[in-house]
């Protein structure tokens, strides 16, 4: 159904992350957005994560921007650590939902200086996903796919457990220099910090 977008492959390399089954590219049927063990994402006019229907076509188009990989993080209950850790994450939801020209200024960038932005990486993988009518777990691109899911989730429930930690362990020291008070932060070493716990700050 049309060139693939930045969203929907994110959306399905979450959703296939920890259950590799296959990827069809093309509209669904009722029966599909009937069944409550196929994913329907992107497409579709139908939002219902009970069923696993995550299209965002239908939105009021002044709503707050939201794509699909949005709807299937907050499925899986990691939107609200996405949104504190994903830099990326508004940008994609802009782009999707209102374009290049309105979120190139939406970021205060002229078009050439937007193009800039584009990677080989982004282009080359959308582009084979986009030309996939079946893509079945062993095939390279299935495999690349799903590693991306795969990492992003485990990113965010890295950080979402340092940030736990952080704030159960941390202590603030006021300090006065120079008629100033300035706050230090002291973390005491243990066997039980999560790895590289300060890379969330």
């Amino acid at each position: 159904p049309g060139g693939a977008h930045k969203d929907e492959l994110l959306a399905c390399a979450l959703l296939i992350a920890d259950h590799p089954i296959r990827i069809f590219r093309r509209s669904p049927s009722a029966d599909d957005l009937a069944a409550s063990d196929v994913a329907v994402v992107d497409i579709g006019h139908c939002y219902q994560p009970e069923l696993l229907n995550f299209d965002h076509h239908q939105f009021d188009r002044v709503a707050e921007p939201t794509c699909s990989v949005s709807l299937v993080l907050q499925h899986l209950g990691l939107y609200q650590a996405a949104q504190k850790f994903c830099k990326w994450l508004p940008f994609t939801e802009r782009l999707d939902c209102c374009g290049p020209q309105a979120t190139a200024d939406w970021l205060g960038l002229n078009r050439s200086q937007f193009a800039a932005m584009n990677s080989p990486l982004d282009i080359g993988l959308l582009s084979l996903f986009g030309q996939q009518a079946e893509l079945c777990p062993g095939d390279p691109l299935f495999e690349i796919i799903r590693s991306i899911g795969a990492e992003l989730i485990n990113f965010l429930k890295l950080q979402s457990s340092r940030i736990t930690y952080l704030e159960q362990h941390v202590q603030v020291w006021d300090f006065s220099v120079a008629a100033q008070v300035r706050k230090v932060l002291f973390l005491a070493k243990s066997s039980d910090q999560p790895d590289r716990v300060t890379a969330a700050f």
